[in-house]
């Protein structure tokens, strides 16, 4: 193989890689590793060692044709419901389920600031619709009383990740 070769084969790689994570195609992006392939940042920590370590992070994003930790595990028709629940608790005080989030933060903590991961403009505006729309006490009373998210967040692979400076 040339060089040009060689170069074109690296370019093709990183554009798939780019592509998959960018598509959230985590399956298709382990191809993109070999199984000794390494992954570090220093000065904040994060090593990975293999191509398995690499990708173990990933876990904590579905993949497009699977539902997240909380809806498996034998309580996915529990969380379904209670999912449902807290969209009409908020469809029947005129919030979308961005607003009913903000504005729950920030009944229960009005000192946080919830971080909104708008990508558009319609999402951030929506998001901060809420701010016009506070909760009251009832309504925080009336969402304690609906039905609690069952379920492991993250899988244990995954949370030995999330729990790596204890």
């Amino acid at each position: 193989m040339t060089d040009l070769h060689e170069l074109e084969a690296i370019k093709r790689l990183k554009y798939k890689y780019m592509r998959c994570l960018d598509q959230k195609r985590w399956e298709e992006m382990a191809e993109c590793f070999t199984e000794d392939a390494t992954a570090a940042y220093s000065g904040g920590k994060y090593s990975f060692q293999g191509k398995k370590a690499i990708l173990v992070p990933q876990v904590f994003i579905p993949a497009a044709n699977q539902r997240d930790q909380v809806f498996v595990r034998g309580v996915r028709e529990h969380n379904e419901a209670a999912v449902r629940e807290l969209h009409e608790f908020g469809r029947e005080r005129g919030l979308t389920p961005g607003q009913l989030l903000v504005a729950w933060v920030l009944a229960k903590e009005p000192r946080f600031t919830p971080l909104i991961g708008a990508k558009t403009v319609a999402q951030l505006e929506d998001a901060l619709g809420a701010l016009g729309r506070p909760l009251s006490a009832q309504d925080l009373a009336a969402l304690d009383g609906l039905a609690a998210i069952r379920g492991d967040r993250y899988s244990p692979e995954a949370m030995h990740h999330l729990d790596s400076e204890r």
